[in-house]
């Protein structure tokens, strides 16, 4: 089911960048729940078939990374398309912005804390490309974990739980502006972490319980700050909003794991399964030709049927997707790497 929440969160990225219906970055929130999940299981593979910190980083770098400066360079091909054909010119970045870039450090930009959105930060190249910044310090994050795992006999739960914690002190101390560091977003990604263990691992019912009912109450009280309490979001980083989100989330795969199945044999489940699988791809690439995308949309369907050009555009998109997948980043997944070295 998770690929098809992929799917889920990938199109609604989309879907803002047609429609301006701001659902962006809400479904951001679903993906980093859902990275918690995935690279909790995978680091615990990891650690069963022997692997450490340096194949750990080696495989995520390779899956994501290596897409991802694809992806740049996509940007790049396009934007001197646009450059020829326009006149704009939005290549025109100091050597450090491309280094930035280059390097997934941005966020390094955002440390002073001007800014609500790390989408709104102006080194990006490409605004979608925020999280991926924070992802990337995920990873290091859990690989050192896998390191300390290993040297005091301790799972990730108990190793991550102080930094869930953490994340929520920091969170609370500087709720209204994003800077950019790990801590900020573990929380979130911590929800993914919990829900693994608490689905995959946990077997005593009272630490199951536990996790369920920290989450009820994160669901809840985040739910009262974010629409009851009266405290003005305008302008800042909504906090409240995004810890409902993940808490929800959270609480919502863990009560249809036992419909997994009914929902992959179903034509949406499979539908959304499918475009799960290029969902990566569809967040790399999608900005980049949202004008492309637009001018095509516009020779199609007439300009007042809003919906069906929304529909066509979305399509286009997905398609535009396809490819990049099957050059770009299919041939780096660790599937197949796997397969490779049996």
């Amino acid at each position: 089911m998770l690929d098809g929440w992929r799917g889920l969160a990938a199109s609604a990225v989309v879907v803002q960048h047609i429609w301006a219906v701001q659902i962006g970055h809400s479904a951001v929130m679903l993906f980093f729940v859902i990275s918690g999940y995935c690279i909790t299981a995978s680091a615990t593979s990891c650690m069963r078939r022997g692997l450490g910190f340096r194949q750990f980083m080696w495989r995520r770098l390779r899956r994501i990374y290596t897409p991802y400066l694809l992806a740049i360079a996509y940007f790049a091909a396009t934007r001197l398309v646009k450059l020829r054909m326009t006149g704009i010119d939005e290549l025109d970045a100091s050597p450090l912005v491309w280094l930035q870039n280059l390097t997934s450090t941005q966020w390094l930009s955002l440390i002073p804390g001007h800014l609500a959105y790390a989408s709104d930060n102006p080194v990006n190249l490409v605004p979608a490309y925020w999280s991926l910044q924070y992802e990337e310090q995920f990873y290091l994050i859990v690989a050192a974990m896998m390191v300390a795992s290993a040297r005091f006999g301790r799972s990730l739960l108990w190793l991550g739980l102080p930094l869930i914690a953490a994340s929520l002190v920091w969170d609370l101390v500087f709720p209204f502006v994003s800077r950019g560091l790990f801590i900020e977003y573990w929380l979130h990604f911590g929800v993914g972490l919990l829900v693994f263990y608490r689905l995959c691992r946990l077997e005593e019912a009272r630490s199951r319980r536990a996790i369920d009912a920290f989450l009820v109450v994160l669901a809840l009280a985040s739910g009262w700050l974010a629409w009851l309490a009266g405290i003005d979001w305008t302008g800042r980083r909504p906090l409240a909003r995004e810890l409902f989100i993940v808490a929800a989330f959270g609480l919502v795969l863990i009560a249809a794991r036992s419909r997994d199945a009914r929902f992959g044999a179903s034509l949406v489940g499979r539908l959304l399964t499918k475009l799960g699988l290029i969902s990566y791809s569809l967040y790399l690439v999608h900005q980049c030709n949202v004008g492309l995308v637009r001018g095509v949309a516009d020779r199609l369907v007439p300009a007042e049927w809003t919906f069906a050009s929304g529909v066509v555009q979305l399509a286009l998109h997905v398609a535009l997707a396809v490819p990049f997948y099957w050059l770009c980043e299919r041939p780096f997944q660790n599937a197949r790497l796997d397969e490779a070295q049996r």
